[in-house]
């Protein structure tokens, strides 16, 4: 190995590039870095002991490529960066947030230990059973309960004086 040979691995062990092409599902990607198109590299991935997120990536977005050895036909996606195309959604340091493409958002503010999320959608939860604990509130429509609306339904046996009234119709 001579000294151009290590220079040039040595230059060549960081690199960022941008995705130019994406392969959903093989979960695989290709970066172009300088005048260079990657193979395909594996997706970068975020797993913990209880979880696996799938993050779908798309076409421009930077990374950073780390090859072993300076070759980048061993890159691995080691992060991903913001760009003016693909900004960050907030700059608050007291907020975590993820925001979809459709307006949809999860925001966590560490200050006023609030979690507020916004769907553009339908939410639908799916549980063995729902506990809640603390004051609710509902506005904006009427809310159901088995068919049976809150705002307009109806009872019978109503009969003056002190007894109550029948079941909900």
């Amino acid at each position: 190995m001579n000294i151009a040979d290590l220079n040039r691995r040595l230059e060549s062990l960081i690199r960022l590039g941008s995705i130019a092409e994406v392969d959903h599902a093989g979960r695989k990607l290709r970066v172009k870095t300088g005048g260079l198109l990657t193979g395909w590299l594996p997706w970068p991935a975020e797993v913990g002991r209880n979880y696996r997120r799938w993050r779908p990536l798309r076409t421009g977005t930077q990374v950073v490529l780390a090859c072993p050895s300076g070759d980048p036909a061993q890159a691995v996606i080691i992060q991903i960066l913001y760009t003016t195309a693909l900004n960050a959604p907030s700059a608050d340091p007291d907020i975590d947030l993820i925001q979809f493409d459709n307006g949809s958002y999860i925001e966590h503010n560490a200050v006023n230990n609030t979690l507020n999320i916004h769907c553009s959608g339908e939410i639908t939860l799916s549980y063995e059973h729902l506990f809640m604990k603390g004051p609710v509130t509902q506005t904006g429509g009427d809310m159901t309960s088995d068919g049976i609306s809150a705002q307009n339904h109806t009872h019978g046996g109503i009969t003056p004086g002190p007894a109550n009234t029948g079941e909900p119709e």
